[in-house]
């Protein structure tokens, strides 16, 4: 199975929340120009990854995923940083560690983009773009003109949200419609894998913390 043959979405599954206690902290987005998305030699995010199992409900894996800047590059003048994933504990994600991480990005004018110009992420543009162009299928993603908010560790989070969808290349609309989620200043904060014949992601990926 490789990259291709799955996509990242994010289902928004985190409900808004509305917050009564004076002592939890709301995190609101900086300006985009303000490394919206942490892109720093040596940050660390830690996330623990949640897996649906055949009930249809969501289990913690005994596992700690980690993405790590390990270093930059300079390619056309232009610096990329790359970003490294690893894992820790008892279970395994293999595929988290190949489609959320190992990449090497930088940040073109809001976009998230790779070393060969995909764009990964958009934090200001809501025009719609292209995520992957393949034949055997052509999928779109679009930033979501709403602030998403997520409850973690005491602190509410605000973030922007992409959504991707797309369609096979016999025309057939794929099942899977999700989300990613960042938060300026922070990185990535949610996302979730899904196989493209389910609608319903198999993996969540939930940061816990960041180290810079």
């Amino acid at each position: 199975m490789n990259k291709f043959s799955i996509f990242l979405f994010s289902l928004c599954i985190i409900s808004i929340i509305s917050c009564n206690n004076d002592d939890d902290e709301i995190i609101t987005p900086e300006l985009p120009e303000v490394n919206f998305y942490a892109l720093a030699v040596g940050n660390t995010w830690e996330y623990q990854v949640e897996e649906r199992n055949f009930q249809g409900e969501y289990e913690l894996l005994d596992m700690t995923f980690l993405l790590t800047v390990q270093d930059s590059s300079v390619v056309n003048d232009k610096t990329y940083y790359n970003i490294v994933s690893s894992s820790e504990g008892i279970d395994e994600c293999s595929i988290c560690e190949t489609v959320v991480g190992n990449m090497s990005v930088r940040d073109s004018l809001g976009y998230l983009v790779d070393v060969e110009g995909q764009i990964q992420f958009s934090n200001e543009n809501l025009g719609q773009y292209t995520f992957i162009d393949e034949d055997w299928a052509l999928v779109h993603g679009k930033l979501n003109p709403d602030l998403m908010l997520f409850y973690i560790e005491n602190e509410i989070i605000s973030t922007l949200e992409n959504e991707r969808y797309g369609t096979l290349s016999s025309g057939e609309v794929i099942p899977a419609r999700d989300k990613i989620n960042y938060a300026a200043g922070i990185g990535l904060v949610y996302q979730t894998i899904s196989f493209v014949s389910e609608d319903t992601p198999k993996w969540k990926v939930t940061i816990k913390s960041i180290s810079r």
